[in-house]
């Protein structure tokens, strides 16, 4: 990912800092630790916004920092419980910083099972957001107008990653939707 990008978002420059790292989620922390690198973020140089989108990865058993498997996904219960569990953590990481937290949510992609995934992380992530005041939930598919519901025009060839023109068109649309008062 770039680091330090800047994004014209219209008057204003505002200064991004990228911290993404491929093929990751919040169901392999033995892969990456993302509460782990927020949880520095938050101490070390807390945003003035966050933005955290993940979900196309994590069509997957939950793992622990050792890769052990803490929950399988057909246990869909205890999945979710977990899952939202760990997005709690992400949001909570910001609770006593100014920042504001924005979750995004994924696009459906062509993968059916991706897709009820990525929509299924979606809810979740809503409902976890709704009883913190500083996490603000947008969706990817309408900042990108985007179909939810089936391919979308924004997919790079592979039917998963979005194309750099959706991010940008994403980026500005997201600026001018955040509530950040």
């Amino acid at each position: 990912m770039r680091d330090g990008v800047d994004l014209n978002t219209g008057d204003a420059r505002t200064q991004v800092k990228a911290i993404g790292e491929n093929g990751t989620g919040l169901a392999r922390p033995d892969k990456f630790d993302w509460p782990g690198r927020l949880s520095e973020l938050a101490q070390d140089f807390p945003p003035e916004v966050l933005v955290f989108s993940v979900g196309s990865n994590d069509a997957q058993d939950l793992t622990d920092e050792r890769g052990d498997t803490v929950v399988t996904m057909a246990d869909e219960e205890a999945w979710d419980e977990e899952y939202s569990r760990r997005l709690a953590a992400v949001f909570d990481e910001f609770e006593h910083t100014a920042t504001s937290v924005v979750w995004l949510g994924q696009l459906r992609p062509s993968d059916d099972r991706i897709g009820d995934v990525n929509r299924h992380i979606h809810e979740l992530a809503s409902e976890v957001a709704s009883s913190r005041a500083w996490v603000q939930v947008q969706d990817l598919g309408e900042l990108t107008g985007s179909e939810v519901q089936g391919t979308s025009k924004c997919l790079s060839a592979d039917g998963l990653h979005l194309t750099a023109e959706c991010y940008l068109g994403a980026a500005g649309e997201l600026s001018e939707r955040l509530d950040l008062a």
